[in-house]
C-alpha cells in the first residue's frame, strides 16, 4: 500500500442571520457560562425592533427593548463570586433558560499559536487530562470567522466544564494560569480564547484604534496592495516553475498524478518523519508539499479495514491510499490524524 499526504490553505465563511427564530441572545450567553464578580455585568443580543425582552436572575426580573438597529441590552448588578445560578430570558412568544451560572474572575485569552496551544499537545498531558477534575474552571472558544467588515457577533461557541473529557482543548497556557491562580483566589475562573496562530493584531482592533476614518478606503488600499504582491508573487513562481507540466507543477489536475500508487518516486528526496521541513532544505519553503510512504499488510490484515495513524501535521493534510482518499483534517495543526482504509482499497 501506498499512503500520501498532501498540505493546504483552507478559508472558513461563515454567515449568521436571525432566520425565523424570535430574538438571539450571544453565544457567549449560555450554560455554563462565568460572570464577572463584583462589578456590573452587560448581556445582549438580537430581536426584532421594539420587542420587549424580559430576563430573570437571582429573583429579579428586568425589562429593556430592542433598540431599532435589532440589539438589546441589559445590566445586571455586581455579584460575589458563588454559584450555581439560573436564568430565564423571554420575549411574548420564545423562552430561553440557562443554567449552571458562575460569578467569578473571566481572563481574555488571545494571541497566536502559543495561546492557541492545547493542553493536549503539552508536557505530561496524559498525566493533566487524567487530574483535571476542577468543574470552576470554564472555557469558551471563540470560533474563526471571516469578515470585510467589523462584526459585533460571534458565529458560535459554547462554554465547556474543565474535565478529563473536555480540557484537553482547552487553550494551555490559559488552562495552566487558571489552574495555578485558582489556588490563592479560590473562585471560578472563566476563559474566553481568542487566540488564532498566526494572525497579526490589526484585524482584531476597531477602525478607531486603527486610525482608520475611512474603512472602504482602507479595504480597497489593502486590496490593491494584496493584488500587487500576487503578481510579484506568481511571477516569481513561474520563474522557478520554468517548463514545467502543469501536473507536476502541482496548480492543477495534479491529484491523479501524485496520488497513482504506480508513480515513480525514486528521484524523490528521503525525509524521515515526524519532523519538519526546514530540516531538509525547505527553509523558505511555506505551502503544498507530497509525501510517499509504502508499508505492507498481511493477509490476516487485508480482511479488514485497518487504522492508519499519522500523528500531527502542520497544519493540513489529505490522505490517499493506493490512490483512494481515506481523509482529510483541515486548519488544525494539533489535531492527531487518525483515518480508517477500507479492506477493499
Amino acid at each position: 500500500m501506498t499512503q500520501r499526504v498532501v498540505q493546504l490553505v483552507v478559508l472558513l465563511f461563515w454567515c449568521l442571520s436571525l432566520g425565523a427564530q424570535d430574538f438571539e441572545v450571544s453565544p457567549l450567553i449560555g450554560d455554563g457560562m462565568v460572570l464577572q464578580r463584583d462589578q456590573k455585568v452587560r448581556l445582549w443580543g438580537w430581536a426584532e425592533k421594539r420587542t420587549t425582552i424580559s430576563l430573570q436572575f437571582h429573583g429579579v426580573v428586568y425589562h429593556t427593548k430592542v433598540r431599532k438597529n435589532g440589539r438589546w441590552e441589559l445590566e445586571l448588578p455586581a455579584f460575589a463570586a458563588g454559584g450555581p445560578y439560573t436564568m430565564e430570558i423571554w420575549t411574548e412568544t420564545q423562552r430561553r433558560s440557562f443554567s449552571d451560572i458562575l460569578f467569578g474572575d473571566v481572563w481574555l485569552c488571545s494571541g497566536q499559536s502559543n495561546m492557541e496551544w492545547i493542553v493536549a499537545s503539552s508536557d505530561h498531558a496524559a498525566a493533566e487530562i487524567a487530574a483535571a477534575d476542577d468543574p470552576f474552571i470554564r472555557h469558551f472558544k471563540v470560533p474563526r470567522g471571516y469578515a470585510e467588515t467589523p462584526e459585533d457577533r460571534l458565529p458560535g461557541g459554547q462554554w465547556a466544564v474543565c474535565s478529563p473529557e473536555t480540557v484537553g482543548n482547552f487553550t494551555a497556557v490559559g488552562y495552566f494560569f487558571a489552574k495555578e491562580l485558582r489556588k490563592p483566589v479560590k473562585v471560578p475562573i472563566g476563559l474566553i480564547n481568542s487566540s488564532w496562530g498566526g494572525s497579526r493584531i490589526e484585524p482584531w482592533m476597531s477602525g478607531e484604534i486603527l486610525d482608520i476614518s475611512n474603512l472602504e478606503e482602507a479595504r480597497a488600499q489593502v486590496l490593491k496592495r494584496v493584488g500587487a504582491d500576487y503578481q510579484k508573487a506568481r511571477k516569481r513562481l513561474e520563474a522557478k516553475l520554468g517548463p514545467l507540466p502543469e501536473e507536476e507543477r502541482g496548480l492543477q489536475g495534479d491529484v491523479a498524478y501524485w496520488a497513482a500508487s504506480n508513480l515513480d518516486e525514486t528521484a524523490w528526496k528521503k525525509v524521515e518523519l515526524p519532523s519538519i521541513w526546514e530540516n531538509y532544505g525547505y527553509e523558505e519553503f511555506d505551502g503544498v508539499a507530497w509525501l510517499r510512504k509504502r508499508f505492507d499488510l498481511t493477509e490476516t490484515d487485508l480482511q479488514q479495514d485497518i487504522r492508519l495513524v499519522l500523528g500531527r501535521i502542520d497544519d493540513s493534510d489529505i490522505t490517499w491510499v493506493n490512490g483512494q482518499r481515506v481523509g482529510s483534517t483541515l486548519d488544525q495543526w494539533t489535531v492527531l490524524r487518525e483515518y480508517t482504509v477500507p479492506k477493499d482499497v
